[in-house]
């Protein structure tokens, strides 16, 4: 109980010290929002009757250090970050305050990467089987959720294209399409345009084929953030206010459809139920089976480390517990698979590189305001979700936390 009443406390004064300061909109604040959603009070309610059980005061410990040194990385960072700049505190309101410059890009690099992924969508999506389950959900207008949920698993697609549409349909694929509609919105192209937003469509119709509720929902928002930045809309706590409550409206049928939900109530439970149980329900998962159960890794839960010093098959942490109980999902936030290798000095070290970098982020995106930094801010979006519930070194290479800013770099290469 102890170790729950601190973190709630720290909780708190973190709250009290927002009020007080203000609340600035950076990835820094965007991310602590998400942890805040899924970690903070729903953390409390769900364990407020387990609280005396040794995983639930572990795992409150675990949150407090996460707190600290995530903090700590930030600060630090933006302490660097000022001491090279003279006015190193960027976010929102004053990168919008900034005249808008026109940014570089290469435009040959730019359709290239453009033709490419079109290509590999279209592969994959017409030839390779990424329709299949879609379609059948599609013929099917009474299916059952136990046949959607078969049909989900079954999705994607087959070959030796699967890898390649796997990355294009995530974070390279998206941030590649955003800065295309930028250049072609802001230089008033209309044959670009058209273009831009046929692309933008198969990277649609690629998450309603994978049967993908929040891919789905995500990545249009994304492309309505993106259109509010180059039509110089700004935001407000009413217009994100206003933005929730038709992402729930989306939500809602969608869930309907394809859960066991048979009306709005039940959709609306269903949701709460995901956003505000489910997480703490798989995060309290892996500290009940590690160490105790399960030991400790140490970083044999990374495909890339266990291929260089293991020969038995490999099982993730995920996998591992899809084993052992039953769920819709089984991913939980970096701290889990943080836990899952390096115990307590994963939790310490992937807490304050997160904090740190991204103050970073904030720093590049913010620092600059053309289409290049308007189009990373929508793509980075899906690596604040993405870091709030899957392993660091997916939402770095898969999500785009350090693939993003890689095919920024890329694209403003002269030659």
């Amino acid at each position: 109980m102890e170790s729950l009443l601190i973190y709630s406390s720290f909780l708190f004064l973190i709250l009290v010290i927002y009020i007080i300061a203000g609340f600035r909109l950076t990835f820094t604040n965007i991310f602590f929002l998400l942890f805040f959603l899924f970690y903070g009070p729903a953390f409390v309610v769900y364990h407020i009757g387990n609280s005396m059980n040794v995983y639930v005061q572990t795992l409150s410990v675990i949150l407090c250090m996460f707190l600290f040194f995530f903090w700590a990385g930030n600060i630090f960072t933006k302490n660097i970050l000022s001491r090279l700049k003279t006015h190193a505190t960027y976010d929102y309101k004053t990168w919008f305050d900034k005249p808008e410059m026109e940014g570089y890009i290469n435009l040959k690099t730019l359709m290239l990467f453009v033709l490419i992924f079109s290509i590999i969508l279209v592969l994959g999506l017409f030839v390779y089987g990424g329709l299949n389950s879609f379609r059948s959900v599609l013929s099917n207008s009474s299916i059952a959720p136990e046949e959607y949920r078969r049909l989900r698993a079954e999705s994607g697609v087959n070959g030796w294209i699967s890898v390649f549409y796997a990355y294009v349909t995530t974070a390279i694929g998206r941030i590649v399409g955003f800065v295309y509609l930028g250049y072609a919105v802001t230089r008033k192209k209309t044959g670009h345009s058209i273009l831009a937003f046929l692309y933008l469509l198969l990277l649609l119709v690629s998450q309603l084929a994978n049967l993908s509720k929040t891919g789905f929902v995500l990545l249009l928002l994304q492309i309505v953030i993106l259109l509010l930045l180059i039509y110089k809309v700004k935001f407000n706590f009413l217009k994100m206010i206003f933005g929730a409550i038709i992402l729930l409206i989306i939500l809602i049928p969608i869930f309907i459809y394809s859960t066991d939900s048979g009306n709005v109530s039940v959709a609306l439970k269903t949701i709460s139920y995901r956003v505000f149980e489910e997480p703490n329900r798989v995060l309290a998962m892996y500290i009940e089976n590690w160490p105790d159960k399960i030991s400790h890794k140490w970083g044999m839960n990374i495909r890339l480390i266990h291929q260089l010093f293991e020969t038995a098959p490999f099982y993730s942490s995920d996998v591992i517990l899809g084993g052992k109980k039953l769920g819709s999902t089984f991913n939980a936030i970096f701290l889990g698979d943080a836990w899952v290798d390096f115990s307590y000095m994963g939790i310490v070290i992937e807490s304050f590189f997160i904090g740190a970098y991204l103050a970073v982020i904030d720093f590049w995106v913010f620092r600059k305001n053309n289409i290049m930094t308007k189009a990373m801010f929508a793509g980075l979006l899906l690596s604040m979700f993405s870091l709030s519930s899957i392993a660091l070194l997916a939402t770095m290479v898969t999500f785009g936390l350090v693939s993003i800013p890689v095919m920024v770099y890329l694209l403003r290469i002269k030659y």
